[in-house]
Order: structure tokens, then C-alpha cells, then sequence
């Protein structure tokens, strides 16, 4: 009786296809090649978001070239980054899901095996993370912002694909109702995570880059949402208003008792004033306060809406 060495495991493969999306055909071919060397049964998602019809029609060529493929198309009805990513993951039905940010592949194909393998050490959770002298430098400086200020004990960097167990994405859909910030939502999940790093095979290789905008968004999202960084702010000069207006209020008092009145009932008044401003800033510390937990815990209740799936 011949056995077979392939993982049993049901793996899914889920990938971004975006407008900026290059050579699908090429990235679908090189990861198929992994995955039929390695694994009995697999699945291939690919999510469409607003990419051009070319590339649709390449995917649908490449599965033509492998028949006993599972192969879907997810299509956005409204686009967005993060938003395609989590509807591919949650049509997905394999006992490890691998999230390929992008179409694009700068490490060698092993690399994904690697990173597999590296889950049977007990990981949920295993990133693969390019180098940092590679991030550019607005990454850079979000990324240093928001492993300062998250709390959270796995800092997040640059990724270019991650695998993740059924358990860490059952645990994540727990964790939120939405999930404006994939990698920052499974840093808080709790399971255990790891990553590794790889260096580049070509520095000629350029990797789509997400809408600007999109970037921005997501970016201050993630600042607000999963860091302190904001309530720290407003608390800083909230209390900085408050001690100007205590300082202010002992030179009324000084003025009050004083000689030389500038005006008559200057003072009372001022003194009123000085008292009210100190007490609003420090009632508005609080209420940036709850107003960060009110972020945190109350999310929009629609994550992302699909237009249809295409199973080919």
C-alpha cells in the first residue's frame, strides 16, 4: 500500500487581487506548486477588489490549466483593503488559512512551507515579516508609534503573508465584531504568535503599493483604536490647560488681595472663570477617556459586502 507524505490538513490559500494587482497567473502558479507538492487538499480564494478585468480572466485561465482545482473569486461590492482580506478569510474553510497580502512574491516559494511548519511548534499565529531596513519610512515611524503604545507583547512590522490556525481565526471573529486592523486584531487575540524573517530575493521587484488614502485610513485607525496614544495626548493638554488656568487663578487671588485693583470686581469674576475652564479640562480628560473605551468596544456593526462568489 503506497502512502502519502502530504500534510492532511485542509489548507486555503487567500489572495488580494487589487487594481495594482501584477501577474496573477505567474503568483497563483508558484504557490500551487507548494501546495500540490505538500498538501492532499487545498483551496485557492482569490478576492477581487476592483481589479481590472485582465487579471480576472487570468485566474480563470490558470484554473483551466488545473481542472481539480477549488479555486473562488470573491467579488467586492465595495472596495477596501482590509475589508476583502476578512470576506476571503471568512469564505475560507481550511484548517490553516494562508493571507497573501499580495500578488507578489520577492522570497523564495519555500518560505511558505516554512512558515507552516512552523505552526506544528504550537503557533496559531506565524507572520513573515521583511526586513526593516526594507520598510519605507512613514511604515517605520507608524509601526515604531504603535508597538510603543499598543500594550501589546508581539510588535507588528511589514509582513508579506502570514498562515493562521482555525483556532486564531475562530478566536479573532470572537474577539471583535469587525476588524479594522487584521494584524493588530490578532496581536490582542491571544494566541500564540510568531514570525520570521526573510531577506528579499531581488531589490528590482516592486511591490503593488495600497491606495494612499486606504493606507491613511487604516493607519489612524489602528492608532486610535488599539493604542493610548490619543487619550495620553488629550490628557497631556488637558491637564496643561488645567495648570495655566490654576496658575491664572493664583495671580487673580494675588490681584485680589493687592493694593492696585485694575478694575473693580475684575478679580471675583476672573477668579470664576479660572475656577470653571480648570474644572471643564479636567472633566474633558475623562471624557476622552470614555470616549476611548467607547471606541474599543463598540464597533459598526457591517464589517463588508460581497457582491457575489464564483466558484470556477
Amino acid at each position: 500500500m503506497i502512502t502519502s507524505n502530504k500534510e492532511v490538513n485542509f489548507v486555503s490559500a487567500v489572495i488580494y487581487v487589487g487594481s495594482s494587482t501584477r501577474e496573477i497567473k505567474t503568483f497563483l502558479r508558484s504557490i500551487h506548486k507548494v501546495f500540490d507538492a505538500n498538501f492532499q487538499n487545498y483551496e485557492f480564494i482569490c478576492v477581487n477588489d476592483n481589479a481590472n478585468s485582465s487579471l480576472l480572466q487570468e485566474i480563470r485561465e490558470f484554473k483551466e490549466e488545473r481542472k481539480i482545482l477549488a479555486l473562488s473569486i470573491v467579488n467586492m461590492a465595495v472596495s477596501g483593503y482590509e475589508e476583502s482580506m476578512v470576506a476571503g478569510v471568512d469564505a475560507s474553510i481550511g484548517d490553516y488559512v494562508f493571507e497573501f497580502d499580495s500578488a507578489c512574491m520577492d522570497y523564495d516559494n519555500s518560505l511558505i512551507m516554512k512558515a507552516y511548519e512552523k505552526t506544528a511548534e504550537g503557533f496559531d499565529i506565524v507572520s513573515v515579516k521583511t526586513p526593516k531596513k526594507g520598510s519605507s519610512f512613514m511604515s517605520k515611524i507608524f509601526y515604531s508609534i504603535y508597538n510603543r503604545y499598543s500594550g501589546t507583547p508581539y510588535e507588528l512590522a511589514t509582513e508579506r503573508f502570514r498562515v493562521l490556525s482555525r483556532r486564531a481565526v475562530n478566536r479573532v471573529e470572537a474577539f471583535s465584531k469587525i476588524i479594522p486592523y487584521r494584524k493588530a486584531v490578532y496581536a490582542f487575540s491571544g494566541v500564540k504568535s510568531a514570525s520570521l524573517e526573510y531577506e528579499p530575493l531581488s531589490q528590482n521587484i516592486n511591490i503593488p503599493e495600497k491606495n494612499n488614502h486606504e493606507k491613511w485610513n487604516v493607519a489612524s485607525d489602528a492608532i486610535i483604536l488599539f493604542t493610548n496614544i490619543a487619550y495620553k495626548i488629550s490628557l497631556l493638554f488637558s491637564g496643561l490647560m488645567a495648570s495655566v488656568m490654576f496658575g491664572f487663578g493664583l495671580y487673580v487671588v494675588f490681584v485680589y488681595f493687592s493694593q492696585n485693583k485694575p478694575v473693580e470686581g475684575w478679580a471675583p469674576l476672573m477668579g470664576f472663570m479660572c475656577l470653571g475652564f480648570m474644572a471643564m479640562f479636567i472633566v474633558q480628560a475623562f471624557v476622552f477617556k470614555y470616549l476611548e473605551m467607547i471606541l474599543r468596544l463598540e464597533f459598526k456593526k457591517q464589517q463588508y459586502i460581497v457582491s457575489s462568489i464564483e466558484r470556477i
